[in-house]
């Protein structure tokens, strides 16, 4: 299972270290609504793939 592309995510040795900092990063649900990524769209491509590579031009 630990070797299986599609569960190896759930396993021990991958799942606490993979998931670390994720709320830090931005990757929650939350985090991707706060950055505006839920958006689809006219407007959206200045969303991806973050605010600071467009240089704030999308909120």
């Amino acid at each position: 299972m630990i070797n299986d592309k599609q569960l190896g995510v759930f396993s021990k040795a991958n799942g606490k270290r993979a998931h670390r900092g994720r709320a830090y990063r931005g990757k929650t649900s939350a985090g991707k609504r706060g950055r505006g990524l839920h958006n689809k769209g006219k407007g959206a491509e200045k969303l991806r793939p973050s605010l600071r590579a467009n240089l704030n031009r999308g909120k």
